[in-house]
């Protein structure tokens, strides 16, 4: 591959089960307990196997709080914009931490979740309602 490759993809659960997609150079799991009626959203960039940096908001659409879920083999601050469909930024977030729970106090509307970590970014959508 030359390089970077993106791919999106969006699974949802029917019951209460595991699964795992992967193919050696990118991998998503769906952890027990997510409804029919919830999704994981995940966007994966592949840099030639060299450097791990993936994030997933988890459960989307919620009408309570979400999770986000960064995976990273680098021990530098995660910092979180979180923007309405006008672009303005509703709130800024920093981590250290794998899963960062938000979204209590926020509006029903579509979000979107700009997660930045060194020169890696990820741009998630979330819908709260």
């Amino acid at each position: 591959i030359e390089g970077p490759e993106y791919f999106d993809m969006q699974l949802s659960l029917t019951g209460p089960t595991q699964a795992v997609m992967g193919d050696g150079t990118g991998r998503v799991t769906i952890l027990d307990g997510a409804p029919a009626t919830r999704f994981v959203t995940t966007n994966k960039k592949i840099n030639g196997g060299t450097a791990l940096f993936d994030a997933s908001i988890s459960p989307n659409p919620s009408n309570h709080e979400f999770i986000l879920n960064i995976q990273t083999d680098r021990s530098e601050t995660a910092e979180i914009r979180i923007l309405d469909a006008q672009g303005r930024v509703v709130k800024q977030l920093k981590t250290v931490a794998n899963n960062l729970r938000f979204g209590n106090e926020l509006r029903d509307v579509i979000y979107m979740i700009e997660i930045r970590q060194g020169s890696n970014r990820k741009i998630l959508k979330a819908i709260k309602f």
